[in-house]
């Protein structure tokens, strides 16, 4: 099983868990389902005060075998509770990997529908969270060492009322499959 966590320098004032709705007890594909693959479906969210005022750091994961429809459900179920804050930060694995050629190569074994195969999904997760008041902070290096090659970047981080961050890729995985990932206002 993986968990989540967030590790803070300033007293947190504030934290939760968000827990995302569970298609079963397994991956909400049928390859996951077949493979039993166990995912953390949840959300950790701390508020800190650096300079007085408050700051929401949000970490999660989203589904990864899965249509992006899943993933954006996700999100707006993590917007959704934290939509009066004025900074905020959401980041972790977003699991974005959908692209019109790799969707129809295995959209099928991730429950893609027919409207689903023309997704780009790292463009609709920029829209998405323009739409929201959040700016993507632009990764252009792959962050998926499994297959850095085809250039995956699954993890992201999204802003608002902080200042656009400068945003750093670890080259060296410490023994994850993702590169670590950081941001620096």
């Amino acid at each position: 099983m993986t968990y989540l966590g967030l590790l803070s320098k300033f007293p947190i004032v504030d934290e939760k868990v968000i827990e995302f709705p569970r298609f079963s007890e397994y991956s909400p594909s049928a390859i996951g389902r077949a493979m039993k693959w166990e995912e953390c479906f949840e959300a950790h969210a701390v508020t800190i005060e650096p300079d007085g005022a408050p700051l929401t750091i949000v970490n999660l994961h989203l589904t990864n075998a899965a249509p992006p429809r899943v993933r954006i459900q996700e999100l707006e179920r993590i917007v959704e509770q934290f939509k009066n804050c004025q900074r905020l930060v959401i980041c972790g694995d977003f699991n974005t990997f959908a692209t019109p050629l790799l969707n129809v190569l295995i959209g099928w074994q991730y429950s893609f529908r027919l409207t689903d195969l023309f997704i780009r999904e790292i463009s609709q997760l920029r829209a998405w969270a323009a739409e929201r008041t959040l700016h993507l902070v632009d990764n252009r290096s792959p962050t998926f060492a499994g297959y850095r090659l085809l250039g995956f970047r699954l993890d992201h981080f999204l802003v608002r009322g902080i200042g656009i961050p400068s945003l750093t890729v670890e080259p060296k995985t410490f023994g994850s499959d993702h590169h670590p990932v950081m941001i620096t206002t």
